[in-house]
Order: structure tokens, then sequence, then C-alpha cells
């Protein structure tokens, strides 16, 4: 092919991969080993216009594959959302420590209607989302959420999902969901039922159980979801052969909220390299395919600029308002109402909408992993901070978890 005055747009990186030169696409997430000549090449491509005469032979292929890629064209800003949650209630049974969706309206507001939450539903299905997550409170102290679960598949949702504390599952309510959640994911707090419930007042172990069991006759996919915090760190490796023993998945959560409100749970920097030590050797064995969310390993060699909140993902509350984060349902970061706006005028909004990039986050700019972390969680920085532009308090997890995953990508390439 020829070639024409090229130049990199903003969303291409330059950084090293374990000493090793790299070109990253912020927009595919994809990254490029490069060869001496192709990295003083791509840093040229970074400032100024390169002409045909400057592209030796030797990164005629590198620059074309870049070029398939999308490398050189600014990119228009297009509104890609991928997963939503949907807080159909406010109303739980339990009072969680930590709980992300707990605020001065538990128990006390009244449910949206269903009529709204379909409004919702269309509004996020037009924006382009295809995976559902519905949230609450606890989503299970309605009787019409198997018609929440029915209108999000009719508007073409891809996989719905049901997040649950697990105690008002019954024979019923999950058969009256089959054929329409893909997923019902149930806390647990306590690995065994003896197990300390640091998180809730009470050990359900036994009871939670017995709703994966129930979840599973009712032909439903069952993943259990434990919190991670200071105290039941060594618990993970049981909590792996709890779900295997159950025949269902596994993700965690990090316990997240300030110091303040969490106290000797909030995790230490000793802890979190432990915890980051314990998935890394996890990751490694092929065995173990269950683990997911931000634990997942596989995910860690993936290039962006920010976490995905209000770009990739957003959040309805229980009232209709948007959010980018179901972590983050906070007044001065409302993108719109799904219950009473277009889905023309919130992608206005959120289009307007941007997280700070991890070049701007104090203590982040300068870290060699930045572009692979992307700066973390912005709703923990908020947490703890006030703020969603600070460093995220549980930094040292991602930077030991980064600093094994790129040595054992180095020693495999090398």
């Amino acid at each position: 092919m020829g070639y024409h005055f090229v130049k990199f747009g903003s969303h291409i990186v330059r950084f090293s991969l374990g000493g090793i030169p790299v070109v990253g696409n912020t927009a595919t997430g994809g990254l490029v080993g490069l060869t001496f000549a192709g990295a003083n090449l791509c840093d040229a491509l970074l400032v100024r216009e390169v002409s045909p005469d400057e592209i030796t032979d030797k990164c005629a292929e590198l620059v074309t594959y870049l070029e398939s890629q999308g490398a050189f064209d600014e990119l228009e800003e297009r509104l890609v959302l991928q997963s939503a949650y949907l807080h159909v209630t406010n109303t739980c049974n339990l009072s969680c420590v930590g709980c992300y969706s707990a605020d001065a309206n538990r128990n006390r507001a009244c449910d949206p209607s269903l009529s709204d939450l379909e409004h919702a539903v269309d509004v996020l299905a037009e924006l382009g989302v295809k995976r559902l997550v519905i949230s609450g409170g606890e989503p299970f102290v309605r009787q019409d959420l198997a018609d929440i679960a029915r209108h999000a598949k009719t508007c073409g949702m891809g996989e719905v999902v049901v997040l649950t504390n697990g105690t008002l599952c019954t024979k019923e309510n999950l058969a009256q969901l089959a054929g329409l959640a893909d997923i019902v994911s149930i806390s647990f707090d306590g690995a065994s039922p003896d197990g300390p419930a640091y998180i809730r007042e009470h050990q359900l172990f036994d009871r939670l159980i017995h709703a994966v069991a129930m979840v599973k006759e009712a032909g439903i996919h069952a993943h259990i979801l434990p919190t991670l915090h200071a105290k039941n760190i060594h618990d993970v490796p049981v909590y792996l052969e709890v779900a295997e023993q159950l025949g269902a998945t596994v993700g965690f959560s990090l316990l997240s909220g300030s110091s303040a409100e969490l106290g000797d749970l909030m995790p230490c920097d000793a802890c979190l390299c432990e915890l980051a030590d314990r998935m890394f050797s996890l990751g490694q064995e092929a065995s173990v395919v269950s683990i997911d969310d931000e634990f997942d390993l596989r995910r860690a060699l993936r290039v962006r600029r920010a976490c995905g909140a209000g770009k990739t993902n957003v959040s309805v509350a229980a009232n209709g308002n948007v959010y980018p984060c179901h972590m983050l349902h906070k007044p001065e970061l409302l993108l719109g109402n799904a219950f009473a706006d277009d889905a023309t005028t919130l992608a206005k909004h959120i289009k307007q909408f941007s997280m700070p990039a991890v070049d701007e986050i104090a203590g982040c700019s300068s870290c060699e992993h930045r572009y692979l972390c992307g700066g973390g969680c912005r709703a923990r920085s908020y947490d703890e901070n006030g703020e969603i532009g600070r460093r995220d308090p549980y930094c040292v997890f991602y930077r030991r978890s980064l600093d094994k995953t790129v040595e054992a990508f180095v020693s495999q390439v090398s």
C-alpha cells in the first residue's frame, strides 16, 4: 500500500512493558511490542506527522497493522455503552457494611413503578446496552421481578443478571425467572456455616447454599459473589472450593468505603499485596476459570486511560437518576433520569461527561503501569478522598498484580 503523511490519534499511547517498548490503543485495548526502530518511529508519530520517506522497510509492516487498527484516525467521541445497573428498589431486608447502594432513602422510598422501569430499560437498550444487572436494595422484594427481566429480553438485552443477598429466593420466584435471567449472583459473607459474618449481623451460609441449589434447580446459572476485606483474604481458596462443590461460578468484590467507615475491615497495603499474590497464583492454574471482575488477570494487559464509568457502563438508581457507576451515585455526577429522559437526552449528557484520565491523577501519572490499570477505581477514590481525581486507596493491589503479570508475560515472550 502507499503511505501518506501520518500521525497517531490521541487514543494512542507509548510506554514500556517490563522493559519492552510497546504502543497501546486505548480505543481497542490492544498493545504491540516494538523493536528499537519501531519505538523511535512511534515516538515520532505521537508528536508530529511522519512522511512516507521516514518509514523504513523494517517498519512498513508495523505501520500497516497500526493503520488497520485505526491508530492514525482522530476518533470521534462515540457512545459505546455495554452494560448498566438497574436498581429496581431501595428496600432491603439486610444492612451490610459497605453496601454500594445504601443511602438516606434505604427502606423509606417507594419502589419505582413497572412502567418507569420498563421505560428505563427501553432507553438503555436504545443506547446500546446489552448486559443489564438488576440490583437493589434487594430485587426479590419485588413481585414483578420476572416482568422486568422479560422486558429486558424483549428489548434485546443479551444478558440479564440479578444480584441478590439470597435470603428471599424461593422456588416459586426463581421459576418465574427461568429463561429470563441468565445469571443469579448471590453475595456471601463467610465461607462456612461457622465462619464469622463481618459484613452482615448473622452468618447465613447454609441459607445461601440452599438458595444456590434452588437457582440451579430453576435452570439458571448460579454465581456466588463474596466480598473480600482485611479479615477474609485467606478464604479465597475456600470460596473456590465451595463454588466447585455447588457447581457455581465465583467472582469477588473488594469491600469499598472510606477507611473511617470500614475500620479494621479496610485492607492495609500488606493485605492488598497478599491478595494480589493469591489471585495471581490462582490465575496461573488452568483449572481456575471462574474468577472474574477486577481479579481476572487475563484483563490486566489491556490498555486504558480510565475506567469505563460513564462511558461503557452506567447505573440507574431506584429513583431513575443515572450515574456513571453503581458505586458513584453522587449528586454532582448526575447524568440525567432514565424514567423521564429519552435516549437522545441521556446520550448528550453522557457524552459530555468524562472521568479523570490516569495522566491527570496525582500519584498515577508517573507510574509505569498507568495505562494498564487506568487509575483503578474512581469510586474508591471518592469514598476515601471525597473526589474522583485522587489515587485509588487500593492502588497497591493493582500495582502488585500488574508487576507479577507483566513479569510472567515478559518471561514467556523473551
